[in-house]
């Protein structure tokens, strides 16, 4: 049924497939989007009483390596499909999000808290949280994070929508193999 030639031609039609929807997906905006499902927080600069923002840092990493600029202006993003749990490293400066502001609950149609804390009092040290959204419209709703402690320690998150047009255009691609495999297999 297949010819010993078509195993060579069908790796390097796969392999250059492959390279092509890589370099797609790298090049794409949703490559800045956040990697990581679980978020480090650290008190930041402004932490200390300065007042200077960012009053929280952010991580990728339990040791606080692997910065991420998901605060507002920042080049990383939270994306509305995914689930984020944000875990405290110390007990200072107790921490929260809401999409409604300070010491708000939020909004059970827009958001899902899950986990330690609550709007009032924050999650500390060791203490997680578990982030996920339902409806939340990144043009007009704001995602909040804040110090429970300290109504001047507040700031928003960058929140995006994945690009459906990335994943149409790898499934277009995907097909677009397809085709050229079947023809290449009558041949």
């Amino acid at each position: 049924m297949f010819s010993s030639s078509f195993y060579p031609n069908f790796s390097s039609l796969l392999a250059r497939y492959a390279t092509a929807a890589v370099c797609f997906v790298a090049l794409s905006s949703t490559a800045t989007a956040l990697a990581s499902s679980t978020i480090y927080v650290s008190a930041g600069i402004g932490s200390g009483g300065s007042g200077i923002s960012p009053y929280y840092s952010f991580f990728q990493n339990s040791d606080l390596t692997g910065a991420l600029d998901i605060a507002t202006g920042g080049e990383d993003s939270l994306l509305t499909s995914e689930t984020y749990t944000f875990v405290k490293d110390s007990t200072s400066h107790p921490f929260y999000i809401s999409d409604q502001g300070y010491n708000a609950m939020s909004s059970i149609f827009n958001i899902n808290i899950d986990g330690d804390g609550s709007y009032t009092s924050g999650i500390r040290g060791g203490e997680s949280l578990t982030l996920s959204f339902n409806n939340f419209n990144v043009e007009s709703d704001t995602l909040s994070y804040y110090c429970s402690a300290h109504s001047n320690m507040l700031g928003s998150f960058n929140v995006a929508v994945p690009e459906p047009s990335s994943f149409a255009t790898i499934l277009g691609l995907l097909g677009l193999s397809m085709v050229l495999m079947r023809r290449k297999i009558r041949d």
